[in-house]
């Protein structure tokens, strides 16, 4: 009986270290786990904010008619809407119906549009001197991006 009392003990220190260990590295683990799961939560936010950038970086800016004509050429061929209130009312570039973009405009009718904006006198015309303050339009179910608005600025005068 001496003889087996001490491999007794031995197999419960053994067992007792084994469970131990398991707790140990299960907590290790989970809390591992939690902030893999935060790194990844960010560099996700990260990424769709580097892939929105096209469009995030007019969000509350104020640019001039000009640049606002520069956006509706570049934004084209985008897949995403332009609209433009100058003070007459709003104008959509790229689709002929705004943020539901279903009627994408042909060739022709962007050309078109993009010629009455630069027409002076016309109720579309965007003055390149203007300000604007440009807003992102998401989509209210995904937070996709639809699109980009362009409001006449009240507080900065325009020059003829």
């Amino acid at each position: 009986m001496s003889e087996a009392t001490p491999t007794f003990i031995i197999l419960v220190i053994a067992v007792i270290l084994a469970l131990l260990l398991g707790s140990i590295a299960f907590f290790v683990f989970n809390s591992n786990r939690e902030n893999l799961n935060a790194a990844t939560e960010k560099g996700n936010r990260m990424s769709t904010q580097m892939v929105e950038s096209e469009w995030t970086q007019y969000e509350g800016t104020e640019i001039t008619g000009s640049e606002v004509i520069a956006v509706i050429k570049h934004m084209k061929d985008y897949g995403t809407f332009v609209s433009v209130d100058n003070g007459n009312g709003e104008v959509n570039y790229t689709f002929t119906d705004g943020q539901s973009l279903q009627t994408e405009m042909t060739s022709t009718e962007f050309s078109e549009a993009l010629a009455k904006a630069k027409k002076r006198g016309g109720s579309e015309y965007i003055n390149p001197n203007t300000r604007f303050i440009g807003e992102v339009v998401r989509d209210d179910v995904t937070e996709g991006i639809l699109g980009i608005k362009f409001v006449k600025s009240s507080t900065v005068a325009a020059t003829p």
